[in-house]
């Protein structure tokens, strides 16, 4: 077997359905010392209701995401080269909205989202539903975050990655075990 050196960042995609405690998750990495990549649909949805505009993800998926991938696309293009990062959602979620849907993916968007890699996908279990929160960006239910949850392991797994599932625990534990388990690779 022909050994090769990783060069470039080292990239961990934190991903599960709408509600799970991602973001939580980044911030507590963050806190931490560790290098985040926050998640790109939360300010798009802010700015495109801020202006009332199109790119909405219940006015036009397609658009929405494609504006997703544009601003994934930037914000991974700025981790250091050699550094290590913990990314709030990855490409491949963008997809599963679309699949949610019935959205067939444009072949340009496939080809945008083939353009990512990650080494390690982290898949946040779902929240019990008396935790759950709808906000003014976050409008699913649980029911169909679950199934969003569902369609996002699709994603990943039909691209080849392995998908660490990360149970319910409290934010500190979930970010040992991802700290652990990105500690193994």
């Amino acid at each position: 077997m022909e050994y090769k050196e990783k060069t470039g960042a080292i990239k961990y995609a934190i991903t599960g359905g709408p509600g799970c405690g991602k973001s939580s998750l980044i911030d507590e990495l963050y806190k931490r010392g560790h290098y985040v990549v926050e998640e790109a649909a939360e300010p798009i949805i802010k700015e495109q209701m801020a202006i009332d505009g199109p790119n909405l993800p219940w006015k036009n998926r397609q658009a929405f995401q494609n504006a997703v991938l544009e601003m994934q696309k930037e914000m991974e293009a700025k981790i250091p080269e050699y550094g290590t990062a913990f990314l709030d959602r990855g490409a491949n979620d963008g997809l599963a909205y679309l699949w949610l849907d019935s959205i067939e993916p444009p072949q340009e968007f496939c080809t945008g989202i083939k353009a990512h890699s990650y080494d390690k996908i982290f898949m946040l279990e779902e929240l019990p539903a008396s935790v759950y929160e709808n906000t003014d960006y976050r409008k699913e239910d649980p029911e169909t975050a679950r199934k969003i949850s569902a369609l996002i392991h699709q994603a990943y797994t039909n691209a080849g990655y392995e998908v660490v599932m990360v149970p319910f625990m409290t934010v500190a534990k979930r970010a040992e075990y991802i700290l652990r388990e990105a500690n193994a690779a």
